[in-house]
């Protein structure tokens, strides 16, 4: 589906809608947000909505419903562990489960600061540069913007290996003064706290009886 969107909206200028045009620094092919007419300008703004704004709120509202759903989720399970006077109804598995889907949603949200970081300075001068002043856009200034965001399919590989343990701990090893520090895992099993304070429950109803 991605790509579908993304062939649609890059043979827009092909057919007649918008233009492309040689980057500051003359290597690549962008945006033609230079030329003043109506019909660039049409093409730069319905191509910064659809391709960096509307990513924008989709990807801020799938990710305050999940972490809606989690906090609701851990209310519920507090909740029934106060009911039941123990601690926690989590086992040592399930916090290890927990503390993977953390890490999976630290990376996914390094994987959307580094598309904001890479995609944001262009669009900034695509918009600038088609409804503003573009006598202040140099040659300088628009390479660099273009240099992140045609890099940005580069930053993935790198965010998933460095946070993978084992990746990590390599380079730990290969490089000491990187600094880099592993969580402990946790050996408390909970569920063995949850039987334990079962057990000695029942031994005093026993005994009271």
């Amino acid at each position: 589906m991605s790509w579908i969107w993304a062939l649609g909206w890059s043979i827009c200028p092909l057919v007649g809608w918008g233009a492309y045009a040689m980057d500051g620094i003359m290597g690549t092919c962008s945006y033609d947000y230079v030329s003043q007419n109506m019909n660039n300008k049409s093409h730069i703004l319905a191509a910064t909505f659809a391709n960096y704004i509307l990513p924008i709120i989709i990807i801020a509202g799938c990710y305050y419903f999940i972490v809606h759903a989690v906090f609701r989720h851990e209310e519920e399970l507090r909740a029934q562990a106060k009911k039941m006077n123990v601690a926690s109804l989590r086992s040592n598995n399930d916090q290890q489960q927990v503390s993977a889907e953390i890490r999976i949603a630290k990376v996914s949200i390094m994987n959307v600061s580094m598309w904001l970081t890479a995609w944001t300075p262009f669009a900034v001068i695509c918009i600038m540069g088609t409804w503003g002043d573009v006598s202040k856009i140099t040659p300088l200034v628009s390479a660099i913007p273009v240099i992140l965001a045609k890099t940005s399919c580069a930053y993935n590989p790198l965010i998933y290996a460095i946070s993978h343990p084992k990746y990590r701990e390599c380079l730990k090893q290969m490089f000491p003064w990187m600094c880099i520090v592993e969580e402990k895992k946790s050996v408390v099993d909970n569920q063995s706290v949850i039987t334990e304070k079962t057990e000695m429950t029942e031994t005093v109803k026993c005994e009271s009886a």
